[in-house]
């Protein structure tokens, strides 16, 4: 008995009714002809709507999610195609309407809470060449320490840049150097004495 339950309950079936299948369509075909087709893909999403909603498959519900204003760009698009390829086109028409329907098609299952949610496990890549050993901390070299301070090139001028390089092609507006590569420009108080007397 709990098998025969069981199986019901996962049974696909179409549990709408003669009188609700009559009665969708022939709202559809009404607003169509008052519309003058306009209102067509808002009676095809009316009518995919109603059949999901009582269509049950493992017994899981169907839910139909298209809007109509998506279906009514979509036939646009699909008609300046049909009217580009000199009618061609309009052979893709229905299977591309069918597949339209069915991505817009879903099991009805309820939302689930962020506790109910089963936790993902991030999945890592292996590590190649790995051993299995425990990683060791990794061990960095030792500062570079020079015997001598680093003589830096002498400054050209208000330029700012360092001689024996080639010079620009344009002229460069004057800045002050960076302290690293200026050098201190002593003369000996004598010598300026002796040019002033």
């Amino acid at each position: 008995m709990a098998k025969v339950k069981e199986n019901q309950q996962n049974a696909s079936r179409f549990d709408g009714s003669m009188l609700g299948y009559l009665g969708i369509n022939l709202l559809a075909v009404l607003i169509s002809v008052v519309t003058v087709t306009i209102g067509a893909p808002w009676a095809f999403c009316m009518v995919y709507r109603w059949q999901a909603k009582h269509t049950q498959i493992n017994g899981k519900r169907l839910v139909f999610d298209g809007k109509g204003i998506q279906l009514f760009g979509t036939f646009l698009k699909w008609l300046l195609l049909t009217v580009i390829t000199v009618g061609i086109f309009a052979l893709w028409i229905p299977v591309k309407s069918e597949n339209w329907r069915v991505k817009h098609t879903h099991f009805d299952e309820p939302e689930q809470s962020a506790e109910e949610k089963p936790a993902q496990v991030a999945q890592t890549a292996p590590m190649q060449g790995y051993n299995g050993q425990p990683l060791q901390p990794m061990q960095f070299a030792q500062p570079v320490q020079f015997a001598q301070p680093v003589q830096l090139p002498p400054v050209n001028g208000a330029q700012g840049l360092p001689q024996g390089l080639p010079q620009p092609l344009f002229p460069l507006p004057p800045f002050p150097c960076p302290p690293c590569y200026t050098q201190p420009q002593t003369q000996p108080k004598e010598k300026d004495n002796q040019q002033t007397k």
